[in-house]
This record gives C-alpha cells, structure tokens and sequence, in this order.
C-alpha cells in the first residue's frame, strides 16, 4: 500500500467532512454524500487500465455499488479497486472499501451502521483499510453514540479535524456531526 493513497483518502474525508459541518442538510440522502465523496476522489486518482475479457479498459479505481469479492456478493457504497488475474472489471481485487450511513433525529440508521462496519470487519485485514462513515445531520452529545455502538465499539475518541488520519489494515470508523469528529478503530469481538 502507498502512502500517497492514505493521504489521499484522508484530504477527501476532510473535504468532505469540512462540507458536512459547515451544511449537514445540503446532503438530503445517503446518496448525496456517496456521489459528493465519490466525485472527490475520483477527482484526485488517476485512471487505471484493467484487461477484460481480452480488451483493455480504462477506468476511474473509484467504483461505487461495487460487489464484495466475498463470496455474499454484497456491495458497497465506494470502493478503490485494482487489477488482478482475473481479466474482468466485475470481479477486481479491492484495496479500499468504504460503507456510510446518513442519519439525524427523525431517521435514525445506527442500527443499519452497525451491519457496515461487521462487513467490513469480516476482510480481516485483507483490504489496505477499510472506512466507516456515519454522517449525522443533529449535533448531539457523543455520549449516545457511546451507549448506541457498545456492543461493538470499544471506545470512541473525539479528534479535531487536523487530527483526522486513516490507519492501515483496519476498520476505521468515523461519526461526522456538525460539530464533533468521533473515531474509532478498536472493535469487540462479536462473532
């Protein structure tokens, strides 16, 4: 893995996490922050050329709804693929995956997070990193997503938004509130 590419991940997050506090509500949709974040990435990475059933494509590494390489064949929201032996752009390797949620009093998805960051907890290790994103549009005290996530989080952390950095070869998970970073990438175990 390339340092380039953890500090790539980590100015889109502050990109898009500056965005988030400074307007939570102009993402309306779960989908909203996939496309903004997706954009922002794509934006920073250069093509790819993947072989595929005997042509050569050129592609964006930055895929959304991509299928999980496991055997579920889940998706996930944002991924960065790479080549692999396969010579099929369905079915590459991936480096990073990405899971968000987008929640706020009157629609809650904690429950739905949790399930995020499981699936991505089930790679063990086999992913560059992966990140867990939870974007919730209400300030509220951190202490709720402390009692809400612990059965699974053992603890979270507040950092500034300077302090924001990705960890290599593990989950990191993220509550973005207007006005609080939370981070995480201890986990209980739940299998």
């Amino acid at each position: 893995m390339e340092e380039n590419n953890l500090l790539i991940f980590e100015s889109s997050l502050k990109e898009l996490f500056s965005k988030f506090a400074n307007n939570p509500f102009y993402f309306f949709y779960e989908e909203d922050v996939r496309v903004e974040l997706a954009q922002i990435l794509k934006s920073k990475f250069k093509n790819i050329e993947i072989d595929h059933l005997k042509n050569k494509i050129i592609t964006s590494p930055i895929k959304c709804e991509y299928p999980s390489s496991l055997a579920n064949k889940q998706k996930h929201d944002i991924v960065q693929v790479k080549k692999n032996s396969l010579n099929n752009i369905y079915n590459l390797d991936l480096s990073v995956i990405i899971e968000l949620k987008l929640g706020s009093i009157n629609y809650d998805r904690c429950g739905v997070f949790k399930e995020d960051i499981k699936k991505l907890l089930s790679y063990n290790s086999q992913l560059d990193f992966g990140i867990a994103l939870y974007f919730y549009q209400n300030n509220i005290d951190e202490k709720y997503f402390t009692n809400w996530f612990n059965d699974i989080v053992v603890n979270f952390n507040q950092i500034e938004f300077q302090q924001l950095t990705i960890e290599p070869k593990v989950v990191n998970t993220f509550i973005i509130t207007p006005n609080t970073i939370l981070k995480t990438f201890t986990y209980k175990e739940f299998y």
